[in-house]
């Protein structure tokens, strides 16, 4: 709570600002307890601090702590990141934002940050709930809410590409051009960066879709052991005479229930989901290639594509082309999604990599 007067005084600040205002509370509670001690000063303790964070024989139980204390630091950060570009939003501003629209490329240090706060943002508690119910990530800021879980995601990535200085339109597109076109330039460390953040992102909305399954129906916990296993329509209509005329045993269409429908849209957004990792598996293992290696892939890949539809355009419409279409095996599979999947990507830039394939 010690960030509280800060924040409700924020609305857009530079993320330099946002570290400074957390030093500052740090340094205000190492203060209250250096206080307590009458032979050590704050900058002794700051001091002994910064050797012990390089010192190779420091106490397990002094490391843990440290660690901890670090990684507290890093979710208020990103949380007061996050808080101040909802504030923006919540504020309406007219006043247009200082924002990389197109003028320079990305950098990798601008990425490495993104990719922080988005792996620390998914971390947070309130952040958790926001994806799984849509409830607000902060209690005295206005937000509207998109409908399912993988949008509310897509939402707080867009705000954190606006935190770091870049229009959200382009930012994508740059995020897009590290990911699939300068897969050759990037070092390893990078590579891993980009792959914990795909990963950690498609860890969350899986995890907050799954909370989201209808549980069974039960009074078990409630001292019970009945459930409710299956439920029955049926109405009967009668003429005037009161002989029955006709029965039905299906509920009328207008009495539709709605869980229905978003079970429907829950099952739909795990089976996109399922869909969206496999790709991207598929995508970060062509980028982990080294460049001839993913020269060859690509060609191969192409080949079979050209094949597949050669051979499908030879046999006649009917059963011997479907049984053709539904014969292919796992890797002639993988070599035709992959190079769709490259395919794509080259249309989204307009061409711009049409050598590398």
């Amino acid at each position: 709570h010690a960030l509280e007067s800060y924040e409700s005084k924020q609305c857009v600040c530079s993320l330099s600002i946002h570290r400074n205002a957390l030093l500052q509370v740090q340094l205000e509670c190492l203060s209250q307890v250096v206080a307590k001690y009458n032979d050590v000063t704050v900058k002794q303790v700051q001091q002994v601090l910064k050797d012990l964070g390089s010192s190779p024989n420091i106490n397990n139980d002094v490391k843990q702590a440290m660690n901890q204390m670090n990684d507290a630091a890093r979710l208020a950060f990103c949380r007061l990141v996050l808080r101040d570009e909802y504030m923006w939003d919540a504020s309406q501003q007219t006043r247009e934002r200082k924002l990389n629209r197109g003028e320079t490329n990305m950098t990798r240090a601008d990425l490495v940050e993104y990719a922080g706060l988005c792996n620390g943002v998914v971390r947070l508690a309130n952040v958790q709930k926001h994806l799984k119910d849509g409830s607000r990530l902060f209690d005295d800021v206005e937000q509207t809410s998109p409908m399912f879980p993988l949008n509310r995601l897509e939402r707080i990535q867009q705000v954190l590409l606006r935190a770091v200085g870049y229009d959200i339109e382009f930012g994508k597109k740059e995020i897009e051009r590290f990911y699939f076109h300068n897969a050759s330039q990037l070092d390893k460390e990078l590579i891993q960066i980009l792959n914990n953040l795909s990963s950690n992102m498609t860890n969350a909305i899986s995890t907050e879709a799954d909370c989201g399954t209808t549980e069974e129906l039960s009074d078990q916990n409630q001292g019970g052991v009945t459930r409710v296993v299956s439920v029955t329509y049926s109405e009967k209509i009668l003429s005037p005479d009161g002989q029955q005329v006709s029965s039905t045993t299906s509920a009328p269409a207008i009495e539709t229930i709605q869980e229905h429908d978003e079970e429907e849209q829950l099952s739909q957004l795990k089976m996109a989901r399922q869909a969206a990792s496999l790709e991207q598996a598929i995508l970060n293992d062509l980028m982990n290639m080294s460049e001839p290696r993913r020269q060859e892939k690509l060609a191969l890949a192409r080949q079979i594509h050209n094949d597949f539809l050669r051979q499908a355009m030879e046999i006649p419409p009917g059963p011997d082309r479907i049984a053709f279409l539904t014969s292919v095996d796992p890797d002639q599979q993988q070599l035709l999604l992959i190079h769709k999947l490259w395919t794509k990507r080259m249309q989204q830039d307009d061409g711009k990599v049409s050598a590398t394939v």
